[in-house]
């Protein structure tokens, strides 16, 4: 990136904001990772247990921002 494209707007500078933060979380994500192998918790059960507090974190968001809940009735491909 160069100075000039910064100051352009666009979300650039969101944009880099948001790489940066998923660049952190996905580095948080190696570390739990290594604590996890050397907790000798088998893959599966972490990995069921990481799913089930992403649901839960992502259901109080959408609770939080007051996302309506709907079953689709409709089958859209």
């Amino acid at each position: 990136m160069f100075w000039h494209d910064l100051q352009l707007g666009n979300a650039t500078g969101a944009s880099i904001l948001f790489a940066a933060a998923g660049t952190f979380w996905f580095s948080m994500g190696n570390l739990v990772s290594i604590e996890v192998r050397l907790a000798e918790i088998p893959l599966l059960v972490a990995n069921a247990w990481g799913m089930v507090y992403g649901a839960l974190i992502l259901g109080v968001w959408c609770l939080i921002q007051g996302v309506e809940w709907v079953v689709p009735t409709t089958a859209t491909f």
